[in-house]
């Protein structure tokens, strides 16, 4: 869908918060002024393992379009970054024209490639596990572990790559993705 067409679905867009990919709140939005999005707290607190967020973790808003059945990211401005800091969260949203929810499993190419300083790679995953991203050299030696741990469903993690932090000489690298059976990769370059 182009995102000029989500100007389109305002009438039917609800903001939904979220928890570690737990929806914790949901409200229509309102276009015209404020919208007012209430999100509740677990009971973990009284020993109860209850949905809902918990003090601190990071706050995420994503717009769900009922007509287009789908999610949007939104970039997020507020005054404070996880649950529990305030008891008031203000701040504005902006939404982007991408999914919220990665579609597959993958690993996208780093931009800029060649790269002489600075490049980002991003890679997406559509269920929970344990992933491992790595840098390798021509002969296959391992330059940099990227990324060793354990990740949720339908989560995408960006890495920044920096030429003097991994000690990289000009020449060609490959980045592979593992999760379980699943591997992805990636040929990238670098240009000093």
């Amino acid at each position: 869908m182009p995102f000029d067409q989500l100007s389109g679905m305002s009438n039917d867009a609800l903001l939904v918060a979220y928890a570690n990919g737990i929806p914790v709140g949901v409200a229509p939005v309102n276009v015209e002024g404020t919208t007012l999005l209430v999100s509740w707290k677990s009971l973990y607190e009284y020993g109860l393992d209850t949905d809902g967020y918990r003090d601190g973790d990071e706050i995420e808003i994503r717009l769900f379009s009922q007509e287009y059945g789908q999610e949007f990211r939104v970039m997020a401005d507020f005054n404070v970054d996880t649950y529990g800091e305030s008891p008031i969260t203000i701040g504005s949203i902006h939404v982007l024209d991408e999914l919220a929810v990665p579609a597959e499993f993958g690993l996208s190419q780093n931009y800029p490639n060649p790269f002489d300083v600075n490049s980002t790679i991003t890679f997406n995953t559509v269920v929970s596990g344990n992933a491992s991203l790595v840098m390798t050299d021509m002969l296959g030696n391992t330059v940099a572990p990227l990324f060793n741990g354990f990740v949720n469903k339908n989560n995408e993690q960006t890495i920044q790559l920096n030429v003097n932090e991994l000690n990289l000489n000009t020449g060609t690298y490959f980045i592979t993705l593992r999760m379980g059976e699943r591997v992805e990769t990636r040929q990238i370059s670098v240009v000093r």
